[in-house]
């Protein structure tokens, strides 16, 4: 899973994650599915081989370049009008 401290370097302070906690508890539909995968272990692993396909797209230097190519191509377009 994504985190602030790896993926934006964002250190949030304890009362922020006290919040977003208690957020995460009240919330009916986070609570369901998050009891869902802790109860079903295949749908666990399922979802932790699709993470690695996730994170290793993320970090691919040929993915982000090819994004990176299609919003530039995309700006050439816009601004050609």
């Amino acid at each position: 899973m994504s985190t602030l401290e790896v993926d934006w370097g964002h250190f949030p302070s304890e009362a922020d994650k006290a919040w977003a906690e208690r957020i995460i508890a009240e919330d009916p539909h986070l609570t369901f599915h998050l009891r869902q995968l802790m109860d079903d272990a295949a749908l666990c692993e399922l979802m932790g081989k699709a993470s690695l396909a996730v994170v290793r797209e993320k970090f691919d230097l040929r993915v982000r370049n090819e994004r990176s190519q299609g919003l530039c191509e995309g700006a050439r377009c816009f601004y050609r009008r």
